[in-house]
């Protein structure tokens, strides 16, 4: 495969509106979004992703990735999605690699390291990152109401793990996610450009029946 393919990345924080940008971005042709996934660990594997949501996969080739590398299994879909004109995009998953106790159970312990990045980049791939970030006070306020393991989660260790994540990704590209909602056609378009990736306006009458994705449309009760 040739590595010297751009891989478009969005960086998103836990509860800074990646359901609603990957809502948009998917809902438009021929996009197709991994969603919150990591060499860390990922929400959905995006081998699942890819055969289950998307058919990228056939049932013999998703046999074929389980117990394999993250990369190797990164290569195969990304080949997939070209042979089929597909502009495939990570939405990374970064929370974990910065915030502890992601699952609830102590057993994620964060390395302080934007991990997607430094994977692809020891494999040789280049990127398109793009961050979309929110209001600190109000990624505090839906993470300690939202998720029971951080009901008690203290602003200081959440401010030391958000400011470690803020460095991590400060030189590149920055969305805000309450700009975005103000003026989404031209702020997803502006995203969709960086990205190198299909836009179309009609995202935004498209999005919300948009459901192939993880986030706000996979808790018991939607933000």
């Amino acid at each position: 495969m040739n590595k010297q393919i751009k891989i478009p990345i969005l960086y998103i924080f836990a509860r800074s509106g990646g359901t609603l940008v990957n809502r948009c971005l998917g809902s438009i042709s021929n996009n197709v979004v991994l969603s919150e996934i990591n060499p860390y660990f990922s929400v959905i594997p995006m081998e699942e992703q890819a055969k289950n949501w998307f058919s990228l996969l056939s049932p013999t080739e998703y046999q074929s990735l389980l117990g394999q590398s993250f990369i190797n299994k990164l290569e195969f879909i990304i080949h997939k999605a070209n042979l089929l004109g597909k502009k495939l995009v990570i939405r990374d998953w970064p929370t974990p690699n910065f915030l502890g106790n992601v699952l609830g159970d102590g057993s994620l312990f964060p390395s302080g390291l934007l991990e997607q990045k430094l994977y692809l980049s020891h494999h040789g791939f280049e990127t398109c990152p793009v961050v979309i970030s929110r209001r600190s006070a109000d990624v505090y306020e839906s993470l300690t109401r939202t998720f029971k393991q951080f009901h008690l989660l203290s602003i200081d260790e959440f401010s030391l793990a958000y400011l470690e994540y803020a460095k991590a990704v400060h030189h590149y590209p920055n969305f805000h996610y309450e700009d975005i909602c103000q003026n989404p056609d031209s702020y997803i378009r502006q995203i969709c450009s960086l990205l190198e990736i299909n836009y179309d306006s009609s995202f935004a009458n498209n999005f919300w029946k948009f459901t192939k994705c993880t986030g706000d449309n996979h808790l018991n009760q939607p933000s």
